[in-house]
């Protein structure tokens, strides 16, 4: 849109606007009067006024005037303050420019999550629609694309999510449901199924099928994010060479898919398991079972780990060699168990699980996470400060944080967004720059970072026991028993 269709600033009665039903963050008028952030605005605007033009166009109502595009909470702010007038902006567009503008307003501040950005483009598309019926999925595809400034593979991504209802989408707002969960819902499951078994997608509908996944996505038996796609996808492809070939497997797939839809117990784990279980093997002696049992090798349990404690172990089975290490980390995390929040405490139970069972990628990935989990604790409670610190990064060319600051983000409204648009690199310059870790700790733990992000994609890498128990004792050492983190 050219610039030249927005006029100059007027001074106008905030009554005069009319507010846009349609509110591009997808809040309600509750949600916004509930917010810290807007009661801190109100006292901005009570005391200083509306700093900020509100972006409107013309309507043909005497009463209303004007109908706004952008500034929804400056105005209700202005509204419940009793102010006389309020600055504006007038645009001359119509009614899907003047969204396409508040888009590129709010994308450009920052002051979205995905889950308000997805609303936005919703109301974008549907509007594009209206205006142009006849045209087709690439003209929309390639528009969208054009107005959001997305890649093809993100955008994607946010189209799939607009196949959810309102209900699920606010759940993503709220934080109660992981989008990445929505996305691999639809790529790696529900398209695979449409594709493989027609006839069994439209036994059940989309609509039913989308609720019975994210019900078990919302109960946790769907697995991690990436679940889906690591561990299901494959079932449905045609291979070349390996195991997995989906013509040869088609019948006991589907009979494995339709008990999990239909069992609202069924955890998603059970497709691969059932999938993978060859012929039953006949049932061992007890001479053969007594032969094993003094064959394996295990640890003596520390008194008091079974029977309550708060990170029950399973017996272990690994060499001596690394026996005197993993037993020192036990009495380390039991002894900063009261300083872990529930979701810190549940990632490391999760981790030493998937380390006493040898699933060394997956621990790696649980441990790293209750090492992230307490970082953005202690950045949720100073966000202004996180923001002021990355600007600073960013802004010294020579410093040591340039290899990093190239794509920081520096204008986080909360901790949610931080979660969605900050790496893991961002975090650990942050605490860094602020010393509550040295440089040589800060080098350490991008080593166990990028050990991490191997683990979280299909590579080859192959983590020995010593190595994975290093990433433990990194992130014991210096985050979670890092009192300037507490």
């Amino acid at each position: 849109m050219d610039a030249t269709q927005i006029q100059p600033i007027a001074l106008v009665p905030p009554s005069t606007i009319d507010l846009d039903e349609k509110n591009p963050r997808g809040e309600t008028p509750e949600q916004i009067e509930e917010d810290r952030s807007f009661k801190e605005l109100r006292k901005s605007v009570r005391n200083f006024g509306v700093l900020v033009p509100l972006v409107t166009r013309r309507t043909a109502t005497h009463k209303r005037p004007y109908r706004l595009v952008d500034g929804e909470r400056r105005l209700r702010a202005a509204l419940a303050e009793n102010k006389e007038l309020v600055p504006i902006h007038v645009t001359e567009s119509e009614e899907t420019d003047g969204r396409i503008l508040a888009y590129n307003i709010h994308m450009l501040r920052k002051q979205w999550t995905k889950a308000n950005e997805l609303t936005s483009i919703k109301e974008i598309r549907d509007e594009l629609l209206k205006s142009n019926e006849a045209m087709s999925d690439d003209d929309l595809f390639a528009k969208l694309r054009e107005i959001t400034n997305h890649t093809g593979s993100e955008l994607r991504d946010l189209l799939r999510l607009l196949k959810y209802d309102k209900a699920t989408i606010r759940k993503v707002q709220n934080g109660t449901l992981a989008m990445s969960h929505l996305i691999q819902i639809d790529a790696s499951f529900l398209g695979p199924l449409e594709k493989r078994f027609p006839e069994l997608y439209s036994q059940y509908g989309d609509a039913k099928l989308r609720r019975i996944l994210v019900t078990k996505a919302e109960n946790g038996r769907l697995g991690n994010t990436r679940y889906l796609m690591d561990k299901v996808l494959k079932y449905f492809r045609d291979a070349k060479d390996g195991k997995y070939v989906f013509a040869k497997n088609k019948t006991k797939l589907k009979r494995l898919i339709k008990r999990f839809l239909d069992r609202a117990e069924e955890n998603i784990s059970n497709i691969p398991e059932k999938m993978d279980a060859g012929p039953k093997a006949k049932k061992k002696t007890a001479k053969a079972k007594k032969k094993a049992k003094k064959k394996r090798t295990t640890t003596k349990e520390p008194d008091g780990v079974r029977g309550g404690n708060r990170f029950a172990y399973a017996s272990l089975n690994i060499t001596k060699r690394h026996l005197t290490r993993l037993d020192d980390i036990r009495p380390k995390l039991e002894k900063i168990a009261g300083t872990l929040t529930g979701e810190e405490a549940e990632y490391i139970k999760e981790a030493v699980c998937c380390l006493e069972n040898h699933c060394f990628k997956a621990a790696a990935l649980m441990v790293w996470a209750s090492g992230i989990s307490r970082i953005l604790r202690y950045v949720g409670n100073n966000l202004s400060d996180f923001n002021r610190r990355s600007k600073e990064m960013s802004d010294r060319p020579k410093s040591y944080y340039r290899y990093f600051a190239k794509d920081f983000q520096k204008n986080a409204t909360d901790i949610q967004d931080i979660r969605e648009n900050s790496n893991d690199r961002q975090i650990l310059c942050y605490i860094c720059y602020k010393d509550i870790v040295s440089v040589t700790d800060f080098r350490k733990l991008k080593k166990d970072y990028e050990t991490r992000n191997d683990c979280a994609h299909p590579t080859s890498i192959s983590l020995s026991p010593n190595e994975i128990i290093v990433i433990f004792e990194d992130v014991y050492n210096l985050l979670l028993n890092n009192t300037r983190l507490r």
